[in-house]
């Protein structure tokens, strides 16, 4: 690293963090702006805080069980249905992953993050759940493209088509 920012310099390095952040946020607006196709639904997990994105695609085959399972989140049925629900959601991402990763299309990632949320019966008490498996691209190559953006949900998309329909 010494060698690198010896030969190209600060500055070189402030323009390629800079780059990244500009991609990934720009990336975080196609996902938005993609919302609902006639592949799937996506959704962002969180704007990005730095050069990864995180976020969820359902493919519309799928979409009924998760129409099913905010019905029953607006219910409030029991933590074990929730449970299950992000078990099966993860499912979903992880084999699109794999597919994508197995083909070649893209090099894609998913990950989970813990949370918390407050016990019910004491607001000072918190019980951690997982958040249910995420696609995670982090940009750290500044030639990626609009193209290469556009490409990767497309391989998304696609994969969904062959593996859910």
């Amino acid at each position: 690293m010494w060698i690198s920012w010896r030969y190209y310099g600060t500055q070189y390095f402030c323009d390629r963090v800079d780059r990244a952040r500009q991609l990934a946020i720009d990336f975080a607006h196609l996902v938005v702006a993609r919302g609902s196709t006639k592949a799937g639904n996506w959704k962002l997990f969180i704007e990005p805080q730095s050069i990864s994105v995180c976020f969820w695609f359902i493919p519309h085959s799928q979409t009924l069980r998760h129409r099913r399972q905010q019905a029953a989140d607006d219910k409030g049925d029991s933590l074990q249905k929730k449970e299950e629900f992000a078990e099966w959601w993860g499912d979903v991402t992880k084999s699109l992953c794999n597919y994508i990763n197995s083909k070649g299309a893209a090099l894609v990632d998913y990950a989970t993050v813990d949370r918390f949320r407050a016990v019910p019966e004491s607001p000072y008490e918190f019980t951690r759940y997982q958040v249910p498996y995420f696609f995670r691209i982090p940009f750290n190559n500044p030639d990626v493209t609009l193209d290469t953006q556009n490409a990767v949900l497309d391989a998304i998309e696609e994969a969904s088509c062959i593996i859910y329909d």
